[in-house]
């Protein structure tokens, strides 16, 4: 099969090298899924943007960038942009802070991941 016929069959599966991996949902996600004794399989290749949560006086919604933080520090996740100056959001500081280079593929679940 050529790489054309590849790329419009939904049943092809394609193994990638994941060189980072972005998250903005709550770590309770993976919990869930995996139970509370998972772990990230290489913090250094996690960028955690609470982007979606950060800007709210909602406390439910800042409750979400606390669990984030102690999330972070259970797996020594070492990036994350919850500071109190900060103001991006994440498809703007992924190339902005040198996470996406040229040349670099990024896939997200949403539909404006583009513009990163």
């Amino acid at each position: 099969m050529g790489a054309s016929e590849a790329l419009t069959d939904p049943s092809s599966l394609y193994d990638t090298y994941t060189m980072l991996t972005v998250r903005n949902a709550p770590a309770s996600v993976q919990n869930r899924e995996f139970g509370d004794k998972a772990k990230v399989w290489d913090s250094e290749k996690i960028v955690v943007i609470p982007d979606h949560y950060i800007f709210t006086a909602d406390k439910r919604a800042n409750r979400n960038v606390d669990i984030m933080r102690d999330y972070c520090r259970e797996q020594n996740i070492v990036v994350i942009k919850a500071n109190p100056d900060y103001k991006g959001v994440c498809h703007v500081v992924l190339a902005q802070e040198g996470h996406c280079r040229p040349g670099e593929v990024l896939l997200r679940t949403d539909s404006h991941a583009c513009t990163a």
